[in-house]
Protein backbone atom coordinates (compact mmCIF):
# COMPACT_ATOMS: atom_id res chain seq x y z
CA UNK A 1 0.00 0.00 0.00
CA UNK A 2 1.32 3.42 -0.94
CA UNK A 3 0.92 6.24 1.55
CA UNK A 4 -2.67 7.80 2.06
CA UNK A 5 -2.23 11.93 2.54
CA UNK A 6 -5.15 13.23 4.63
CA UNK A 7 -6.21 16.48 2.06
CA UNK A 8 -6.77 19.51 4.81
CA UNK A 9 -8.30 21.25 1.56
CA UNK A 10 -11.85 20.64 0.27
CA UNK A 11 -11.09 22.41 -3.37
CA UNK A 12 -10.26 18.92 -4.28
CA UNK A 13 -14.20 18.47 -3.75
CA UNK A 14 -14.86 21.29 -5.48
CA UNK A 15 -16.12 20.05 -8.62
CA UNK A 16 -18.43 17.21 -7.03
CA UNK A 17 -20.19 19.86 -5.61
CA UNK A 18 -20.61 22.32 -8.82
CA UNK A 19 -21.76 19.30 -10.58
CA UNK A 20 -24.57 17.06 -7.93
CA UNK A 21 -27.67 18.51 -8.38
CA UNK A 22 -28.83 19.67 -4.47
CA UNK A 23 -31.72 17.99 -2.96
CA UNK A 24 -33.47 18.47 0.90
CA UNK A 25 -33.18 15.31 2.47
CA UNK A 26 -32.32 11.89 1.01
CA UNK A 27 -30.90 11.70 -2.18
CA UNK A 28 -33.14 9.75 -4.76
CA UNK A 29 -31.91 10.14 -8.04
CA UNK A 30 -28.64 9.36 -10.13
CA UNK A 31 -27.71 12.91 -10.39
CA UNK A 32 -28.26 13.85 -6.90
CA UNK A 33 -25.31 11.67 -6.03
CA UNK A 34 -22.70 11.91 -8.65
CA UNK A 35 -21.91 15.02 -10.80
CA UNK A 36 -24.14 15.72 -13.89
CA UNK A 37 -22.06 15.71 -17.68
CA UNK A 38 -20.78 12.12 -17.60
CA UNK A 39 -21.66 10.70 -20.97
CA UNK A 40 -23.04 7.17 -19.13
CA UNK A 41 -24.39 6.22 -15.41
CA UNK A 42 -24.33 2.92 -13.91
CA UNK A 43 -26.15 1.68 -10.78
CA UNK A 44 -24.68 -0.88 -8.95
CA UNK A 45 -27.13 -2.55 -6.00
CA UNK A 46 -25.08 -3.95 -2.80
CA UNK A 47 -25.34 -6.19 -0.44
CA UNK A 48 -24.90 -3.82 2.41
CA UNK A 49 -26.64 -0.31 3.37
CA UNK A 50 -24.01 2.57 2.58
CA UNK A 51 -20.98 0.49 1.55
CA UNK A 52 -19.91 -1.90 -0.89
CA UNK A 53 -18.49 -5.71 0.03
CA UNK A 54 -14.72 -5.49 0.08
CA UNK A 55 -15.42 -7.66 -2.83
CA UNK A 56 -17.16 -5.54 -4.53
CA UNK A 57 -15.45 -2.67 -4.11
CA UNK A 58 -12.24 -4.77 -5.47
CA UNK A 59 -14.05 -5.72 -8.82
CA UNK A 60 -15.51 -2.30 -9.22
CA UNK A 61 -11.76 -0.68 -8.98
CA UNK A 62 -10.39 -3.14 -11.13
CA UNK A 63 -13.06 -1.91 -13.76
CA UNK A 64 -12.36 1.98 -12.79
CA UNK A 65 -8.75 1.21 -13.22
CA UNK A 66 -8.73 1.02 -16.87
CA UNK A 67 -10.89 3.94 -17.56
CA UNK A 68 -8.73 6.49 -16.07
CA UNK A 69 -5.09 7.92 -16.96
CA UNK A 70 -4.48 8.80 -13.34
CA UNK A 71 -4.80 5.68 -11.50
CA UNK A 72 -2.47 6.76 -9.05
CA UNK A 73 -3.81 9.50 -8.02
CA UNK A 74 -7.19 9.35 -7.05
CA UNK A 75 -9.39 11.28 -4.47
CA UNK A 76 -11.66 9.42 -1.76
CA UNK A 77 -14.26 11.02 0.22
CA UNK A 78 -14.34 8.84 3.56
CA UNK A 79 -16.62 8.75 6.29
CA UNK A 80 -14.92 11.16 9.54
CA UNK A 81 -15.51 8.31 11.71
CA UNK A 82 -12.55 6.30 8.94
CA UNK A 83 -9.67 5.53 11.92
CA UNK A 84 -7.50 8.80 10.50
CA UNK A 85 -10.22 11.22 9.82
CA UNK A 86 -11.65 12.33 13.36
CA UNK A 87 -8.81 14.77 13.73
CA UNK A 88 -8.62 15.66 9.79
CA UNK A 89 -11.56 18.19 9.29
CA UNK A 90 -10.95 19.99 6.06
CA UNK A 91 -9.84 23.84 6.40
CA UNK A 92 -13.39 25.72 6.52
CA UNK A 93 -15.40 23.28 8.16
CA UNK A 94 -17.19 19.98 7.78
CA UNK A 95 -17.56 18.97 4.36
CA UNK A 96 -20.30 16.69 3.23
CA UNK A 97 -20.92 14.40 0.07
CA UNK A 98 -23.53 12.36 -0.89
CA UNK A 99 -25.45 12.86 2.11
CA UNK A 100 -21.95 12.25 4.48
CA UNK A 101 -20.11 14.26 6.46
CA UNK A 102 -16.44 13.02 4.93
CA UNK A 103 -12.56 13.57 5.04
CA UNK A 104 -10.86 13.72 2.01
CA UNK A 105 -7.64 11.45 0.71
CA UNK A 106 -5.55 11.08 -2.02
CA UNK A 107 -4.28 7.83 -2.60
CA UNK A 108 -3.85 5.41 -5.19
CA UNK A 109 -6.89 3.20 -6.45
CA UNK A 110 -5.07 0.18 -6.20
CA UNK A 111 -4.94 1.18 -2.12
CA UNK A 112 -8.59 1.81 -2.40
CA UNK A 113 -9.87 -1.65 -0.95
CA UNK A 114 -7.05 -1.85 1.86
CA UNK A 115 -7.65 1.96 3.35
CA UNK A 116 -11.88 0.98 2.92
CA UNK A 117 -11.43 -2.72 5.03
CA UNK A 118 -9.17 -3.25 8.03
CA UNK A 119 -9.68 -6.40 10.31
CA UNK A 120 -6.54 -6.23 12.49
CA UNK A 121 -7.28 -6.30 16.27
CA UNK A 122 -8.31 -2.94 17.54
CA UNK A 123 -7.87 -1.36 14.07
CA UNK A 124 -11.58 -2.97 12.87
CA UNK A 125 -12.81 -0.60 10.20
CA UNK A 126 -15.06 -1.92 7.06
CA UNK A 127 -16.67 0.83 4.94
CA UNK A 128 -16.44 2.03 1.23
CA UNK A 129 -15.61 5.82 0.22
CA UNK A 130 -18.94 7.42 -0.07
CA UNK A 131 -17.54 9.12 -3.01
CA UNK A 132 -14.35 8.32 -5.42
CA UNK A 133 -12.79 9.77 -8.40
CA UNK A 134 -9.45 10.03 -9.90
CA UNK A 135 -7.76 13.21 -10.70
CA UNK A 136 -8.35 13.21 -14.33
CA UNK A 137 -12.45 13.41 -13.13
CA UNK A 138 -12.67 10.18 -16.13
CA UNK A 139 -15.42 8.98 -13.57
CA UNK A 140 -17.06 9.54 -10.61
CA UNK A 141 -18.26 6.68 -7.83
CA UNK A 142 -20.73 7.37 -4.86
CA UNK A 143 -21.83 5.57 -2.48
CA UNK A 144 -25.01 7.35 -0.93
CA UNK A 145 -25.95 6.43 3.35
CA UNK A 146 -29.01 4.45 4.37
CA UNK A 147 -29.08 2.95 0.90
CA UNK A 148 -27.97 0.02 -1.04
CA UNK A 149 -26.78 1.26 -3.81
CA UNK A 150 -23.71 2.43 -5.87
CA UNK A 151 -23.52 5.20 -8.46
CA UNK A 152 -21.07 5.88 -11.36
CA UNK A 153 -20.84 8.03 -13.62
CA UNK A 154 -18.38 7.80 -16.66
CA UNK A 155 -17.56 6.94 -20.28
CA UNK A 156 -19.98 4.62 -22.20
CA UNK A 157 -17.06 2.43 -22.54
CA UNK A 158 -16.94 2.19 -18.46
CA UNK A 159 -20.44 1.88 -18.30
CA UNK A 160 -20.37 -1.01 -21.12
CA UNK A 161 -17.25 -2.91 -18.78
CA UNK A 162 -19.25 -2.51 -15.60
CA UNK A 163 -22.45 -3.62 -16.86
CA UNK A 164 -20.50 -6.43 -18.43
CA UNK A 165 -18.49 -7.87 -15.61
CA UNK A 166 -19.62 -10.87 -14.02
CA UNK A 167 -18.41 -9.67 -10.72
CA UNK A 168 -21.08 -6.76 -11.01
CA UNK A 169 -24.70 -6.09 -11.40
CA UNK A 170 -24.64 -2.89 -12.72
CA UNK A 171 -27.60 -1.69 -15.28
CA UNK A 172 -27.16 2.01 -17.34
CA UNK A 173 -28.97 4.70 -15.74
CA UNK A 174 -29.85 8.11 -16.59
CA UNK A 175 -29.01 11.16 -14.26
CA UNK A 176 -32.77 11.63 -13.33
CA UNK A 177 -33.11 7.95 -12.96
CA UNK A 178 -34.76 7.35 -9.12
CA UNK A 179 -31.95 5.13 -6.92
CA UNK A 180 -33.45 2.15 -5.56
CA UNK A 181 -32.00 0.16 -2.80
Amino acid sequence: MGTPTVLADARAAAWVLRRVRRTQGRATTVDQVVPDGFARYAVLPGEAEGTLTPEELAVLCDALAGHTATPGDCVLALPTTWPAGAEAAPAGGELFLAGRSVVLVAAALDDVVSLSYDDRPGRWWAQSPVVLWPQDRAWCVATPPRQRVTVVGGSVALVEDLVASSGLDARPAGPGDRLVG
